[in-house]
């Protein structure tokens, strides 16, 4: 298994209606960037701008901070909206407000924060992001139908050994290898693949309930 380099850029959306809260949080980004590196951030002031961006840019950012009362707009509407069209960003949400925390679970937030926040704080979520990303980019190497293909890791559903061939199961397609059950158990995660049957390893992050 390998694992992409942190050459990729780290893209980051701030959206405050405070103007305050949108420097202390672009400090704390330059700060945790002064030993991450490559990160930019773009600030909005309101959920309709945020709107306008995506919808000329497209899915451009890793992560979404949002505040909760945007002026007239709704920051639960602006990230359930960004939410449908982004399954992978992450959102935070920040607010002086703790009443709102249990209407924040539909769009699957990383965290709720109370302002004023903390640095620590920001730090220690802001680090189980990049380990969220780096594992989000792990990949693996195999031989289908005489071409190299590299798989990440994220998208594989399972793997099954169907009449001596191997079966590599995506949403998008199937690859047929040569590779052994137990060559692909030497190089997954064993936190998150693990082999059910004797022919078959799956992938924990894609199984949404267990019957008998």
């Amino acid at each position: 298994m390998c694992v992409e380099g942190d050459e990729h850029m780290f893209r980051i959306a701030i959206c405050d209606d405070e103007t305050e809260v949108i420097k202390k949080l672009a400090g704390y980004i330059d700060r945790f960037a002064s030993e991450y590196g490559n990160i930019k951030t773009k600030t909005f002031h309101s959920a309709e701008d945020v709107v306008d961006y995506y919808k000329t840019n497209g899915n451009v950012f890793d992560v979404l901070i949002t505040d909760i009362e945007l002026g007239s707009s709704d920051g639960i509407e602006l990230a359930d909206w960004v939410r449908n069209r982004d399954e992978n960003v992450y959102i935070f949400f920040i607010t002086s407000h703790t009443e709102y925390a249990i209407h924040c679970f539909r769009p699957c937030p990383l965290n709720f924060w109370v302002k004023p926040l903390s640095y620590e704080q920001f730090c220690d979520d802001f680090n189980r992001v990049i380990r969220l990303m780096r594992r989000h980019n792990e990949y693996i190497e195999i031989i289908s139908e005489r071409i190299a293909v590299r798989l990440r890791c994220s998208d594989i559903i399972y793997i099954e050994r169907e009449k001596r061939r191997t079966v590599v199961h995506t949403r998008e397609q199937q690859y047929i290898t040569s590779k052994s059950l137990s060559e692909f158990e030497n190089e997954l995660d064993p936190e998150r693949f693990i082999r059910i049957y004797q022919s078959d390893i799956i992938n924990l992050e894609k199984v949404k309930r267990v019957i008998k």
